[in-house]
This record gives C-alpha cells, sequence and structure tokens, in this order.
C-alpha cells in the first residue's frame, strides 16, 4: 500500500493524470513532425521526457538529489557535441534513474485512469519506435549534432520510460472501475476470445508457411532437373532472351558466349589449397559425376556436373560432361527471365531469384576485387496484375535457397542464390477450386466442415458462457437491489435467486437475514417502548419515594434507595402523624423490575391508606398483610419494617415483618438488633405481628437497612467474578455492617448514610449491582 509520508504531502491524483496525458500527447503530436528540421522533434521529444520525469519524481523523498542527478545528462550532450558517445552516456543515465525509481506515482492514479494510460503508453511507445530516420551526425555542426543527440537521447528514454511503465501497469492492473458484467466480458476476451484468434491465426499462416516451402521445393528441383537434362535446357532456350549455347570439343560452334574461354580455361586450373578453407554452404545437393551428391565446403573441383553457375553478373543452367576426354560438352542456357516466367507458369506462382555480394563472397584468395560485386534479381510472372486488392496482389509465398558454382578469380566456389515465390489469395483459391483438383476440393471441404464443426463448438461454448455470466450478473442485480431496498428500510426486501450455488446460498442468508432485521426492528420498537415505560415508571417511583427528608428538631434523619435496574421493589418513607409522631417505614419486595415496583407502590398505597386509622403499630401491619394478600400473586411478597418515632420521649415503637433485623447503637457503643415481630407480608391472611418498643437516647444512631447492603457480592481475591456457590463468601455481610456502623457513631446521619454507600461501593470493586440498595439512618443529639 501507498505510504503517505510525514516530510512530504503526496500530491493530488489530477496532477500525475495531467503529467502522463501530456507524456503521451507529445509523442502522439511529435510523430507526424519527425520528417521537418530535427530541433522540432527533439524539442518535443524534450517536453514529454520531461513531463514523464516529473511525474515520476512526485513522490520521492530525495526528488532535489535526482533531478541533480538528471541534469548531468545535459552537460555530458553538450561535452560531446556531435558526437554519439554523449548520447550513449545519457541514455544509459536515464536508464538508472529509470530502473532505480519505485513507479511509485502510478498509484496517484484511480484504476480507470491507469487502464487509459496502460493504452495511450502502448500507442506512445509504438509512436516513438516506428519509422525514425534520424540524420546522420557525421558533418553536422556542433550545434546541430547536439540537437540531434539530444532528441535522439529523448527518444530512447521515452522508450525505457514506457516500457517499465507498461510492465508495472500491466501486472497491477484490476480493472475495479468496471461493473461486473465488463469484466467478465473482459475475462472472456482474453481467456477465449484471444487464444482463439491466435490459434487460428497461427494455423492460418503455418498453412500459408507450409505451402509456400512446398511450392519453393518444387521450384528448386525444377531448376536443378533442367540443369541436369540438356533437353530441358533446350526447351528452355526458346523461351529465353538470350539464346542458349551447345558446345562440343573438335567441333566448330557458333554463337558462344564469351565468358567461355575462361571457363573452358578454369575447369583445366587446378584447385588451390587456399579455397579448401573458404566457406560455403552446406547441406545442399548437386548432380554431380551422374550422382546426386551433398554439397561440401570450399572450392568446387571441376567435374561432370549439371549445377547453376554464376558467371560474373549472370546466372546459367549448364550441364558439363566428358571433362578430361576428348568428347567434352557443354551445354547452357541463361538463367533469365523467360526461364523464370516458365517456372512461374509451372508453380502457378511468380518466382524471382535474388543473388548478392553477401551470399556469394566466396571466391578464392587471388580473386578479382570487383568480381562478385554485382546484385542479381530476376523475377517471372505467372500472370499480370496491378491489383492494388489485398485478394489478387501477390504476397510473399515462401523462399528457398539454391545451390550453385561461383566462377571468380579463375576458381570455382559453392555458393547459393534464394528462389522466392510470390502468390495472390485469388490464385491460391483457383488452386483450389480448379476442377482439375478433385483432392484439393475434397481437402478443402474437409477442412471447412472441421472449421464449421469448431465455430459451432464455440458458438455452443459462448452461449453456453452467456448463460453462466447472465445468471451471475442477475444473482449479483438482485442481490445488490435486495441490500439496496433492506438499506432505505424496506424490511420485506426478499431475493429471489433460482441459482443452487453459492449465489443462492447467499440469497437464503439474506432472506434469513432480512427477517432476522425484521424481527429485531420490532424488538428494537417494542424495547424501545418499554424503556420509555421504564422510564415513567422510574420517574413515577421517584415521586413516591421521600424528596425531602423530615426536619425533626433533637434528630437527624436521612434515607437513599438505588435501584439495580430502573426501577425497585425497596421502599422507604416517611409518615408525619402529627402530635410529634413520625412514622419510619423500609420495604423490600421479592423480585425486581416492573413486578416488584407494582407490588412496592401497592405496599406504600395500603400504608398511606391505614395510617390513617388510629391503632396499635401491629395492628397497622396486619390490616396492610391482608390488603397484601387479597390484590398480589401468591408468589409475591415483601419484608417490611414499620416504627414510629415519638420526637418527645425519643420512644420508637416498631414491628419487624420478616425483614433485616434494623440496627440501634449506643452511645457507649453497644449494638441492638431490633427483630420483634412477623411473617413477610402478602405470604398469609390474618397473620398477629408483635410490636416492641426501643428508646433512642442522646447519641444513639438508628440503622434500617435492606439485604442490597449485606449482600452486595464483591469479585473473589484473584480478581474473578464469584460462582454461585462462591457468592456468599464475598458478600459485604452483616457483621461488615455492624462494624461500620460503630465505626461511625460519633457521626451524623448523612454521614453514616455516605460512609455504609462508599464500603459497599469499594467492596463490589466495579461489579454490576446486583440488587436494590436502600437504607434509612436516624440519629439523636
Amino acid at each position: 500500500m501507498f505510504e503517505k509520508r510525514p516530510d512530504r504531502e503526496v500530491p493530488h491524483h489530477s496532477i500525475a493524470w495531467r503529467l502522463i496525458l501530456a507524456a503521451a500527447a507529445s509523442a502522439v503530436v511529435v510523430w507526424p513532425l519527425r520528417a521537418f528540421m530535427p530541433w522540432l522533434p527533439a524539442l518535443m521529444l524534450g517536453a514529454s521526457w520531461t513531463a514523464s520525469v516529473l511525474f515520476l519524481l512526485l513522490d520521492t523523498a530525495v526528488r532535489r538529489l535526482w533531478i541533480a542527478y538528471l541534469v548531468l545528462t545535459v552537460p555530458v550532450l553538450l561535452l560531446f557535441g556531435a558526437e554519439s558517445g554523449g548520447r550513449q552516456i545519457a541514455v544509459s543515465l536515464n536508464f538508472c534513474f529509470l530502473l532505480l525509481r519505485r513507479q511509485r506515482p502510478w498509484r496517484l492514479l484511480s484504476s480507470a485512469q491507469r487502464a487509459a494510460a496502460f493504452f495511450l503508453g502502448v500507442a506512445a511507445l509504438v509512436l516513438v519506435s516506428w519509422d525514425w530516420h534520424w540524420p546522420d551526425t557525421d558533418g553536422m555542426g556542433w550545434f546541430m549534432g547536439f540537437i540531434n543527440n539530444f532528441g535522439r537521447t529523448c527518444q530512447g528514454s521515452l522508450r525505457l520510460f514506457w516500457v517499465f511503465s507498461l510492465l508495472r501497469l500491466l501486472f497491477g492492473i484490476r480493472l475495479h472501475f468496471l461493473r461486473l458484467k465488463p469484466k467478465l466480458a473482459v475475462m472472456a476476451v482474453l481467456i477465449a476470445a484471444i487464444p482463439l484468434l491466435l490459434l487460428s491465426t497461427f494455423g492460418l499462416v503455418a498453412l500459408y508457411g507450409a505451402m509456400g516451402g512446398v511450392t519453393t521445393a518444387r521450384g528448386r528441383d525444377v531448376l536443378q532437373d533442367w540443369a541436369a537434362n540438356p533437353a530441358a535446357i533446350r526447351g528452355c532456350a526458346a523461351v529465353t532472351d538470350a539464346a542458349g549455347f551447345d558446345w562440343a570439343a573438335g567441333r566448330s560452334n557458333d554463337r558462344l558466349p564469351d565468358w567461355l574461354v575462361g571457363f573452358r580455361a578454369a575447369l583445366d586450373r587446378p584447385v588451390p589449397a587456399s579455397d579448401e578453407q573458404v566457406p560455403a554452404a552446406t547441406g545442399m545437393k548437386l548432380t554431380i559425376a551422374g550422382e546426386e551428391q551433398v554439397v561440401k565446403s570450399g572450392a568446387w573441383a571441376p567435374a561432370d556436373t549439371a549445377a547453376v553457375f554464376r558467371i560474373a553478373d549472370e546466372l546459367w543452367l549448364l550441364d558439363i560432361r566428358g571433362l578430361g576426354t576428348g568428347d567434352a560438352h557443354i551445354t547452357g542456357v541463361p538463367l533469365d527471365a523467360g526461364v523464370l516466367d516458365r517456372l512461374s507458369g509451372l508453380l502457378r506462382a511468380d518466382v524471382g531469384v535474388l543473388a548478392t555480394r553477401g551470399e556469394l563472397a566466396i571466391a578464392t584468395a587471388d580473386a578479382e576485387a570487383d568480381s562478385l560485386d554485382g546484385r542479381i534479381s530476376l523475377q517471372g510472372s505467372y500472370r499480370d496484375s496491378t491489383a492494388a486488392s489485398i485478394w489478387s496482389r501477390p504476397l510473399y509465398f515462401g523462399g528457398a535457397q539454391v545451390p550453385l558454382i561461383v566462377l571468380a578469380g579463375g576458381h570455382f566456389a559453392y555458393g547459393d542464390f534464394l528462389l522466392h515465390v510470390q502468390v495472390s489469395l485469388a490464385d491460391l483459391a483457383d488452386e483450389f477450386v480448379t476442377g482439375e483438383n478433385t483432392f484439393n476440393k475434397a481437402v478443402l471441404i474437409s477442412l471447412a466442415l472441421i472449421a464449421g464443426l469448431l465455430l459451432l463448438i464455440q458458438a455452443v461454448a459462448g452461449f453456453l458462457g452467456l448463460r453462466i455470466t447472465n445468471g451471475i450478473t442477475s444473482a449479483v442485480t438482485g442481490l445488490r437491489e435486495g441490500t439496496q431496498r433492506l438499506a432505505l428500510g424496506d424490511l420485506e426486501a426478499r431475493i429471489h435467486v433460482p441459482n443452487e450455488d453459492e449465489f443462492g446460498d447467499l440469497a437464503d442468508s439474506f432472506n434469513e437475514m432480512a427477517v432476522a432485521v425484521k424481527r429485531g426492528r420490532e424488538e428494537a420498537v417494542a424495547r424501545e417502548r418499554l424503556e420509555k415505560e421504564l422510564e415513567t415508571a422510574r420517574a413515577i417511583q421517584e415521586r413516591l419515594l421521600p424528596h425531602e427528608m423530615p426536619s425533626v428538631p433533637g434528630y437527624e434523619i436521612t434515607g437513599a434507595s438505588i435501584p439495580s435496574l430502573q426501577v425497585g421493589g425497596d421502599y422507604f418513607d416517611f409518615l408525619d402523624q402529627g402530635d410529634g409522631l413520625l412514622g419510619v417505614a423500609i420495604g423490600d419486595v421479592s423480585g425486581k423490575g416492573i413486578p416488584a415496583a407494582l407490588l412496592m407502590s401497592n405496599l406504600q398505597a395500603s400504608l398511606h391508606g391505614q395510617v390513617l386509622h388510629p391503632g396499635r403499630i401491629s395492628g397497622v401491619v396486619r390490616r396492610v398483610n391482608d390488603l397484601l394478600v387479597q390484590s398480589t400473586d401468591p408468589h409475591m411478597f415483601a419484608t417490611f419494617f414499620y416504627g414510629v418515632l415519638d420526637r418527645r420521649t425519643g420512644s420508637f415503637t416498631y414491628t419487624n415483618a420478616g425483614h433485616n433485623p434494623s440496627l440501634l447503637r449506643r452511645s457507649n457503643g453497644e449494638l441492638e438488633r431490633l427483630e420483634a415481630g412477623g411473617l413477610p407480608l402478602g405470604m398469609l391472611p390474618d397473620v398477629d405481628f408483635a410490636q416492641d418498643v426501643a428508646t433512642l437516647e442522646p447519641g444513639d444512631a438508628l440503622l434500617l437497612f435492606t439485604d442490597g447492603i449485606t449482600e452486595a457480592v464483591g469479585p473473589l481475591p484473584d480478581g474473578r467474578i464469584p460462582l454461585d456457590e462462591d457468592a456468599v463468601e464475598t458478600m459485604f455481610g452483616d457483621d461488615r455492617l455492624a462494624a461500620l456502623f460503630a465505626e461511625n457513631r460519633d457521626r451524623g446521619a448523612v454521614a453514616i448514610r455516605e460512609a455504609v454507600l462508599r464500603a459497599v461501593s469499594d467492596h463490589t470493586a466495579g461489579m454490576p449491582q446486583s440488587d436494590d440498595i436502600t437504607l434509612v439512618v436516624v440519629t439523636r443529639s
């Protein structure tokens, strides 16, 4: 991944894209101008190379160092001027620069821009490499030579830049900007169409080349047969521009060529030893001394031979017989356009001969300097054709090397010349469909049937590929549309994909997800509604609990309730009954949440209704119990502690309905537990409750609490959350509460309340609250 370094700012991708366009556009513009004055394409190539360098330097930590390095190429070119050495050094420096660059700026472009840059780069590379003809710097002045070398340096550097860049783009291309269907189409073209096209092209080229090779081999054999057959040579003479000859020893001959005297003398001259080291064509066959022999390297020792001879700048078909006897005989005919026309008619194709000095420079050491300077090029035509269409225009069809014997410097050596054939597509078609070529017709029909079968198979494969592609794209489209509908809130969106593959499984999973999302949405709505209702219940419950602590002269009274959930089942209350009497109540309803809160509110309403009737404390609690039994389920109950404080005497008359015993701490440190009472409320009707009286003296304190304090669970010593069997060991406990209460005997009610709540919080150490916490503290000063 491309990382942005903190010591430099990475440019925006638009800058990189403009530089690439400038580099490619300059190459396009300069190509038509390449034939004009050298300085004009040199300047354009320099601008293109500059844009390329600026692009490569967009993301580098040592930009100034690289710029200084590249500037060195200018003094190198200035130093060498018109000499080519400066150009070679400058291109080498630029090659090192390109080789050491990591091509990271390409990552500044988007995927679509990189794909476009790849095709632009291919076009730019072709244009800066094809059909350039720079003038030779020899004879140029210093300035024009410098301009010439500068342009060629930029051109070579641009070629290297685009080669490196195209390789980087080719191996990094992803086509992320394309949709799925175009991607599949591109993949089909790359995997199926292009290989099929290449294979078809290769087959046609191979067939074309094989047929051309066979045709040229036939032409070579015909020439060798003509050279070995005097009758054939005489027949050829009738169609040549220059007449042939027939020489025999001891016979008067007319119309003999001028070179024949020297030729006969060379036949009688011995082969020099140095000629044995002269390289020549090998592996070719000639008819020598009446037998077909493989050509050897070096000089040719004169013998009875039928072959093609090169004599000066002419080619001759010669048949030599009877050397070394008194009956020597030489028959010959020039290999000219007439002979080639006849050969073209036999081969039904245009035939050409090409012999150059490079192929024939095999003469002896004492050969004359200009004996083989000539270039021989002959052409025979099968039919006159000036058609410009590709169908009727003769095209290169094949070539073959034909052995010959060269006379140079008075000696003979082996050599060869090129026999090439040209044929038009129209002639090839005519060759296969003419009436006498029945076998060719059968072959052509067979090939057509095979090609048709292959095309049918390809069509079926293409059809199946399209069906598979449409199945994939339709499934992806359905999935995309379904997700979009779901994202817009349509929880009824369903995807119907008939595929039984991974796409079908994905559609089923999506439909299950949509059902789950709908169910979750409904549950979330219900949960939100419940939370709002709980917030309302919480607000109502908070209003039911005392918001202001009673102000009683000589006493300090306070209380607090902390629910474990939004609403709780703990309850405390203060009831002013007049005549200096204050009712103090605390309760703990079984369970948590809304049911406990409802029972708690019922308990409060019942208590408030019963204290209006004068009577004993135990009688009030009995009537409240009967009301709860009538209005609640049997499994619901509440522990309850209720007492009435007479502020004038300090007497506290109480009853305990199954609640935690309240703690009374005397000023001397003694601790009493207030336990008189009976069963929890709501369990059984007509239950009698005992009552008792405790007197609060100055300095005494009374603590009423629920089990949320004593049963608060803390973590184990090793920090683990305790399991159920370990919870008892980690509870806050009655003893710890009593000790804490005793330690704070000299403090007021509010201080005692805060000390207890802080101690419980420290004990639980961040663990979730397991039960409601409620306490009431009364102190007498």
